[in-house]
């Protein structure tokens, strides 16, 4: 973090942190660094923990005036990331999250200090830094809630009597709500006063993770139960830089609908600040902003992911909001100034209380207004495979690739490669329509892209936008010579009766792994990890079923086994899917890491005349398949594409290869299962090591963690995230038709699936659930 400083220039680091088990000793080693070297450095008195804009508010509360000595600041947080993560966030002196510029300098510092051995490194003992003349305490506390009165009108809320709800999940920012009800005299309950740092009383998110998101549903199952108890509710990520509002009228709202409440009151209650004040939104943020700031006549600055372009125009007041889709912001004083430049979920919170006391309406019920005004708004984000290469081209495209001049149906009005509220470029792709749009950005981290997709016209436009998104941006990658499909058609197992208007496919991964998937039914047929040999049974005899395959990964869906009306295991194995993307890293001798090298490949099957014959819905479903090195993770999507709810279950029906009288299985102690093979009767596994001497029918519910595959030569682990339940079944000797003699000897079936409780998605929501094997 020396980098951006000067040695001994007694300018102050701010120095925060929040409640995860990483924060505590990073701040202490922080902390024996910057006494070493003689940094001044301001922590919370009594080691409390510090919220990040409350840092930021600091930050600019010491500079305010100054042109030498500035301060900075260091928040030790990996805001709402699982527990097990950490993180390390630079400030600098204005305030904001640092840009580009500040983290690549620090980053090549950091790389230099580590290629020498850290001798550049001094570091002095704990308890001396903490008595050493450089490290001084403050009540950051006090200051900031003493201040909050300037940007929100919290007076009006004290006046309405509003009874206040407060999760603060666990976070930095539990300590402060007792301190702002007492000081503005505010009828706040803080429902959730335990800090641990593993997170251990979190809701689980949808695909099964301690994740302490503000903005999921799952996280925030609890609060969203209590809602009817008060006029209105909130909760926050650990670090304090996002918000969750909950309200009577509409539960947990989406952050883009309490965004664009958020700036129509703002603008419109707020005299202090100037008419040449403009909105700041990320230009993944819903298009609802642009229809509120076009009917407040308000310029609308729209620029790249990423809260730190908006650090500017807060700073000097030109920009009234900023805000982004993941559920952070910030906005002006009262008066126009400057209040924090980095994300604030306090004054986010106690905004929506405010909305309410001013207006008699809750947020929810003045997003409805908008809806009624401007049409309702279906949005969605979703991940689609691309190779490393692919990533690059994606990050440096040029609009005159897209060749495409119309998008679901619609004229295209824009193809823009850098934001229009700054010139900066985008690091990927948007493309707009009059009633939608798609931004493809590149994961810094993982072999796909993220495609973020909004139709104000139907959850179907909604669909239709996003695939061809998908087919715009491959083709934009053929034109560069970046459609490096390492996948070979024609290559798999195949049966009599089996599918013959669709070929097999073969994946091959960096480091020799592959898989090999059918289109009909989306099945995996083949298993090959790195180095390893067959990981999948497949039977050399059709089944005679719908897939005409026995054996590999069967997706079921809509409906799990007998347990309903439709056909045995659903519809899903029986149809052709699309394929529409293939990927895979190119075989270039380098060391690869977790995830790196992997040959992926999605497929997409959605509703049709004969589905919906069957099952009256309209869906769309996606299996996508990636292998490389010891990994195989399928993951099977389902968004909601009608106009009313749906329930379903669905399972990933793996059969791995097995001598199964050698065979056990662990982590299934304890559990309660439902025997099927016996009457149905309910039962609770004791045995440490399941084995197999007879047929096994069971259903294992709410499985915690990995269940093990063990043999005496070797071990597959299999990870589920998104299914609560595992079925574990061997039909043992007749007990199947068209299977080899002593067939059933040579696999076992061990799947995740969500059968016990169905999974229910209300229209345009999606589901996603992943099972991953580890040889």
């Amino acid at each position: 973090m020396r980098a951006p400083r000067r040695e001994r220039d007694h300018r102050p680091a701010l120095l925060g942190k929040d409640t995860r088990a990483l924060s505590e000793p990073a701040q202490r080693t922080t902390l024996e660094v910057l006494a070493a070297h003689g940094i001044d450095t301001i922590i919370q008195a009594g080691g409390g923990y510090t919220p990040t804009p409350v840092i930021s508010h600091a930050i600019l509360a010491h500079n305010r005036g100054r042109v030498a000595g500035l301060a900075d600041g260091i928040v030790i947080t990996p805001s709402h990331n699982p527990p097990e993560d950490g993180g390390f966030k630079y400030n600098p002196p204005n305030g904001g999250p640092a840009d580009t510029d500040i983290t690549g300098k620090i980053q090549a510092r950091a790389n230099a200090i580590l290629a020498n051995g850290m001798r550049d490194v001094k570091r002095i003992s704990y308890e001396r830094a903490l008595s050493a003349p450089t490290t001084h305490a403050r009540d950051y506390a006090r200051a900031y809630v003493d201040d909050l009165g300037k940007v929100v009108d919290l007076a009006r809320i004290a006046e309405a009597g509003l009874t206040l709800g407060v999760d603060p999940m666990g976070g930095a920012g539990l300590a402060y709500w007792d301190v702002i009800a007492e000081t503005y005299n505010l009828k706040i309950e803080v429902v959730n006063r335990y800090v641990d740092p593993a997170f251990g009383f979190m809701s689980v998110d949808h695909d099964g993770k301690i994740r302490m998101d503000c903005s999921s549903p799952y996280a925030m199952a609890g609060l969203i139960g209590l809602k009817d108890r008060f006029d209105i509710a909130f909760g926050n990520d650990p670090d304090y830089d996002r918000h969750g509002i909950v309200t009577r009228s509409a539960g947990l709202m989406n952050p883009n609908h309490y965004l664009a409440v958020a700036i129509q009151y703002l603008f419109g209650h707020r005299p202090g600040w100037g008419a040449g004040v403009a909105i700041g939104k990320t230009l993944v943020s819903s298009a609802m902003i642009d229809r509120v700031a076009a009917r407040l006549s308000r310029r609308l600055r729209e620029v790249p992911v990423g809260f730190k372009y908006f650090v500017d125009g807060l700073l000097d007041g030109t920009l009234g909001f900023g805000g982004e889709e993941s559920a952070g912001a910030s906005f002006l004083r009262q008066d126009g100034t400057v209040w924090s430049t980095d994300k604030d979920g306090f004054i986010l919170d106690m905004l929506a209380a405010e909305i309410l006391a001013v207006t008699g309406r809750d947020p929810g019920e003045h997003y409805a207004d908008l809806e009624k005004e401007f049409g309702a708004a279906f949005y969605t984000r979703r991940d689609a495979p691309a190779s490393p290469a692919q990533k690059k081209i994606l990050a440096t495209l040029s609009p005159d690739l897209v060749r495409a001049e119309s998008m679901a149906g619609e004229k295209i009005t824009a193809k823009l490669t850098h934001a229009p509220g700054n010139g900066a470029a985008i690091g990927g792709l948007k493309v707009v329509t009059r009633n939608g749009w798609f931004a493809a950005r590149p994961s810094g981290t993982e072999n796909v892209y993220k495609i973020y997709a909004e139709s104000f016209s139907s959850a179907n436009h909604l669909e239709r936008v996003f695939e061809e998104a998908q087919a715009i941006v491959g083709a934009a990658f053929a034109a560069r010579g970046g459609a490096v499909m390492e996948v070979t058609l024609g290559a798999g197992p195949s049966t009599s009766s089996g599918p013959s208007a669709a070929q097999p496919i073969t994946l091959t991964a960096s480091g020799g792994a592959r898989a090999i998937v059918w289109p009909q039914g989306a099945q995996v047929a083949s298993w090959i990890p790195a180095g390893g040999s067959e990981r999948l049974f497949l039977s050399q005899h059709p089944s005679g079923g719908p897939g005409g395959l026995r054996g590999g990964v069967p997706v079921i869906f809509p409906q799990f086994g007998g347990f309903g009306p439709l056909p045995f295991h659903g519809f899903a194995r029986g149809l052709v899917w699309d394929l529409v993307a293939a990927a895979s890293h190119p075989d270039d001798g380098r060391p690869h890491g977790p995830g790196d090298g992997e040959a992926m490949a999605e497929f997409a099957l959605r509703d049709n005349e004969a589905t919906r014959t069957l099952w009256p819905h309209a869906f769309r479903a996606t299996l996508s398949v990636h292998a490389g090195g010891p990994r195989l993770r399928v993951a099977l999507g389902v968004t909601n594409a009608g106009a009313q709810p749906f329930s379903f279950t669905a399972a990933l029906h793996l059969h791995p290869v097995a001598d199964l009288v050698q065979t056990t299985l662990e982590g299934l102690t304890g559990l309660t299962y439902l025997d099927h093979q016996n009457g149905d009767v309910v039962r609770t596994e004791s045995e440490p090591r399941v084995g197999f001497s007879g047929p096994v029918d069971r259903i294992y519910y709410a499985v915690p963690g990995a269940i093990v595959v063990r043999e005496p030569e070797r071990q597959l682990w299999i990870e589920a995230t998104g299914f609560p339940d595992a079925v574990v079944w061997t039909p043992w000797n007749g007990a199947v038709k068209n299977l080899e003699p002593d067939g059933f000897r040579h696999f076992v079936c061990v799947e995740a699936a969500a059968v016990r409780t169905p999974i229910t998605l209300p229209p345009g929501a999606r589901w996603t659930g992943e099972q991953t094997l580890i040889a």
